[in-house]
C-alpha cells in the first residue's frame, strides 16, 4: 500500500486526501492466494476449538454441535473461539463487528428448554441469542425451519 492515497467523495464533494499504510484498494479483485492468506489463520483457530467454519466473502459462520447436557461447554468454546479470532483480527488491523454477531441455538421443539437463554459474553461484548438468523437470503430458526426472505427490491 506504500504510496497509495484515498479520498472518499459524494457527488462533486470530496474529503481531503489520506495516505494509506495498509489494506486493499476497493474494486481490486482479491486474488485467491491473498484470500487464502487472510483466512487460513482464523480457520485454523476455529478448528482448534473443535468448531467448524463456513466462509463466504467477508462473512464467517461458526458451527458446533453438542448433546443437550453439554450446552455450557459449547457456549464456552464459542466464546473462546470468537475471542481468539477477534484477537487475530486486531493483530491484523481488522475489526470484528459485534453488532452483526449473532448466536442461534438449534434443536427440536422438545429440547428448547435445555438451551442457554442468556446472552453470550464474547471478547468482552454481550451477544444476544437470536430466534432466527438470515443466511444468504434464507431465514433459519431455532427449529431449523427455513423460509425465503421476502426482500423488497432496491429502488
Amino acid at each position: 500500500m506504500s504510496g497509495w492515497t484515498q479520498y472518499p467523495g459524494r457527488g462533486s464533494t470530496c474529503s481531503p486526501t489520506t495516505h494509506l499504510m495498509c489494506g486493499i484498494p476497493q474494486r481490486l479483485v482479491l486474488r485467491p492466494v491473498l484470500f487464502i492468506l487472510c483466512t487460513v489463520d482464523p480457520v485454523a483457530t476455529i478448528h482448534s476449538h473443535g468448531l467448524s467454519p463456513h466462509l463466504y466473502a467477508d462473512d464467517t459462520r461458526v458451527y458446533g454441535s453438542c448433546r443437550p447436557a453439554a450446552v455450557s461447554v459449547l457456549s464456552s468454546a464459542i466464546s473462546e473461539c470468537t475471542a481468539d479470532v477477534a484477537s487475530w483480527m486486531r493483530s491484523n488491523r481488522l475489526q470484528l463487528n459485534y453488532d452483526k454477531t449473532e448466536v442461534l441455538w438449534c434443536t427440536t421443539g422438545r429440547r428448547q428448554h435445555q438451551l442457554a437463554t442468556a446472552a453470550l459474553l464474547i471478547d468482552g461484548a454481550l451477544v444476544l441469542l437470536m430466534l432466527s438468523a438470515r443466511d444468504l437470503g434464507t431465514y433459519i430458526d431455532t427449529d431449523l425451519v427455513m423460509q425465503l426472505c421476502q426482500c423488497v427490491p432496491n429502488k
